[in-house]
């Protein structure tokens, strides 16, 4: 009788942890539409992978809205993510917060993961310690890149996209001849104007390593390259080569996608969407780079955003965000997760694989975007660290900029002024995140 009760209990104490619920993980991001369903379609492959963990997709905003609404949700210990997306801009202001997340380094030793490296050094940089150890595993990443109407450029006798900003000048001429009304506009004006054009000059942006070694960081966007280039697009702006939109996405893209604007500056990952809304073949190339300024261009700086271990939770908790992490590093789930969205890869490994099967072949714009990514390392290339540099963005750069533009205002006045007002921001956040 006791051995039939002993395997009765044995018997019922595994039923059960067999039919245990899984551990439910909050992972909260800012996509949408076809991107949205792509994540979905990773997060289901990852739920039935396996049966101890699940997911579940919870979509707050966008990235500002989601940055702000996990961090206050963290700090107040009320029912927080386990994972948070957070966009590049904003990765400056939780780093210094070690309190709120942790380091994807430790999370995965920890429970005995092992990245599948080696990395895109550009790419996990930004997102690493002074020790190069990641803090946030980079996700859905992309960079800057120029798309051109090559219908436009097929009238206007032009053959292949520009690799200067001189022969942008040239191409001008011949795009406004061929009844094109502007030659080029941009997206996210100081994403392509002042970060990624220092990057591409390995151009300091900031004092103190571009604030990677911490506090103290100081802009130099008002020293004479700079200013030079910023002088050259307000030039351009008057005499209609150049076309600023605005600050947002749905106000810039249709310049170029209605044909006023022969090339737009913008995202990798916006190719299928720029495709969907054009009536002529939309061609790739390059960001351009000044000849005058330097001989070769240089890396780019990642965009897009990366997954964050949040604190605050259960043991149990942060291993299945640890699994989930190791699984969204797979170099095949990374191949995958490229072919579904048009990102780009995080890992040589996976860079590889895509390669191979000659996905680089049918999606050319993208083998130029890692490029941009790929090359030697330059000091510059790794991003902008500096503290609170979302707001610097919003209320000195992008201000800034839309004084020499539009209202035609000396570009050494405006960079003068947008470097007081932020450093004063970086002042102002620093003191914040103590």
């Amino acid at each position: 009788m006791k051995i039939i009760f002993n395997i009765l209990s044995t018997f019922l104490f595994i039923s059960s942890f067999l039919c245990a619920d899984p551990v439910k993980l909050e992972l909260w991001h800012a996509m949408e539409g076809f991107i949205e369903g792509k994540l979905k379609e990773l997060v289901d492959k990852f739920n039935t992978s396996q049966k101890e963990y699940e997911v579940q997709l919870v979509r707050k905003g966008n990235y500002t809205e989601t940055y702000k609404e996990g961090i206050k949700a963290t700090k107040e210990g009320k029912k927080g993510p386990h994972i948070l997306q957070v966009y590049e801009i904003a990765t400056p202001s939780l780093i210094p917060q070690k309190n709120l997340y942790i380091p994807v380094h430790k999370l995965l030793q920890h429970h005995g993961y092992t990245l599948h490296e080696p990395f895109i050094p550009s790419i996990t940089d930004f997102y690493s310690d002074e020790k190069k150890q990641l803090l946030g595993l980079p996700f859905n990443i992309a960079t800057g890149m120029l798309f051109y109407n090559k219908e436009a450029f097929q009238k206007a006798g032009i053959v292949k996209p520009p690799e200067t900003w001189e022969d942008i000048e040239v191409y001008a001429v011949k795009l406004k001849n061929a009844g094109c009304s502007c030659a080029i506009t941009t997206a996210w004006p100081s994403g392509y104007l002042l970060e990624h054009f220092a990057a591409r000059h390995n151009l300091p942006f900031a004092t103190k390593d571009n604030g990677f070694e911490g506090k103290g960081g100081e802009l130099l966007v008002n020293r004479d390259p700079f200013v030079f280039n910023i002088k050259k697009f307000s030039e351009w702006q008057k005499k209609g080569i150049f076309k600023y939109g605005g600050r947002y996405v749905s106000d810039i893209e249709p310049l170029f996608t209605s044909g006023q604007c022969a090339m737009i500056m913008q995202s990798n990952s916006r190719m299928a969407i720029l495709k969907k809304d054009s009536k002529f073949d939309v061609g790739g190339g390059p960001i351009p780079y000044w000849a005058s300024l330097t001989k070769k261009p240089h890396n780019l700086v990642t965009g897009g955003a990366a997954l964050w271990a949040m604190s605050g939770h259960l043991e149990e908790q942060n291993k299945g965000v640890a699994t989930f992490f190791n699984f969204v590093a797979h170099p095949e789930n990374q191949k995958a997760w490229v072919e579904a969205t048009g990102y780009l890869p995080i890992s040589k490994s996976a860079y590889k694989k895509l390669e191979d099967s000659e996905y680089y072949t049918k999606n050319p714009h993208n083998k130029i975007a890692i490029q941009s990514l790929m090359l030697p390392p330059s000091p510059y290339s790794k991003g902008i660290r500096v503290a609170g540099f979302l707001e610097v963005r919003d209320e000195a750069l992008i201000p800034a900029l839309e004084k020499a533009l539009l209202k035609q205002k000396l570009a050494k006045g405006v960079l003068d002024e947008a470097v007081k007002i932020g450093n004063d921001l970086i002042r102002k956040a620093e003191q914040e995140n103590d």
